[in-house]
This record gives C-alpha cells, sequence and structure tokens, in this order.
C-alpha cells in the first residue's frame, strides 16, 4: 500500500486543498525477501497509481489514473521482535464480517526511494517487517 497526501496552503496559511496518490499491489511482479529473525528485508515493486484532488472543504473534487510508480526499499529490523495476533467479529445492518490475523513483526528503519524520489525518516509514519498470515468472511444477509 501507498499513500502520499500532498496539502496545499495560501500565503497566509489557510489549507485550500490537497492531492492525494495511492496505489495497492498484490502481485507476483512484487519481488520481496526478508532475513531471518527479521533482521533486513527488501521490496521492489511498479505500483499502479490513482490521484485524487481534495477542495478547502476536504471534499474529493476528483480522481484520475496516474500511470505506475517504482517502490524500491530496504528495510533494516530494529528493537525487539513481537509475535501475536487477533480476531475481530463484526455486525453491521444486513452484514457479518469475521477475521482474524496472528505473526510476528519488527520494527524497522527504511531507505531506498519511491516514485524516484528518496525515503527520509520524515516521509514515513511507521515501517515494520513482519511474517503476518490472516484470513476472514463477509458474509451479506441481505444481497
Amino acid at each position: 500500500f501507498f499513500d502520499r497526501f500532498t496539502p496545499h496552503f495560501d500565503q497566509h496559511g489557510n489549507f485550500t486543498g490537497a492531492t492525494d496518490l495511492t496505489g495497492v499491489l498484490f502481485s507476483r511482479r512484487t519481488l520481496v525477501t526478508v532475513g531471518k529473525k527479521l533482521s533486513s528485508a527488501q521490496m521492489t515493486a511498479s505500483v499502479p497509481v490513482t490521484r485524487c484532488t481534495y477542495n478547502a472543504s476536504g471534499h474529493r473534487t476528483g480522481c484520475t489514473r496516474a500511470g505506475r510508480i517504482t517502490v524500491s526499499l530496504t528495510f533494516t529490523g530494529v528493537g525487539p521482535t513481537a509475535r501475536g495476533g487477533s480476531n475481530y467479529h463484526f455486525h453491521y445492518p444486513g452484514e457479518t464480517v469475521t477475521g482474524h490475523v496472528s505473526g510476528t513483526q519488527r520494527q524497522a528503519t527504511v531507505s531506498g526511494a519511491i516514485g524516484g524520489r528518496r525515503v527520509v525518516a520524515r516521509d514515513l509514519d511507521q515501517a515494520t517487517i513482519g511474517h503476518l498470515k490472516a484470513g476472514g468472511i463477509d458474509v451479506c444477509h441481505a444481497c
């Protein structure tokens, strides 16, 4: 998953809108290697992206396909390894969602480039290396 949100401001510091570039890739064309004990990981992918625009009120005003970006990152594991899992069960009107996730993960530092731009620490909300397994079911009762 990739998301680059860029807010825009006028000369007085007022929010005037934004652009948001997003993409998701689940493909065999993604190369991921993970070191033993989550010590390191490398990832290379070409991700299809969409660019959406937002007005000063924060409402989306439109979206267009924006081609593909290349993501090439190296992760280095830091700190302890965490193990665990969770289950969830939600009831909505006419729908039930049940699922689970379990695995191992570790915090990481990252270097590399996304869309030709060098990645720096302030670009990232968080970085982790992990082995996770997940599954779920979504049942629609009134479809």
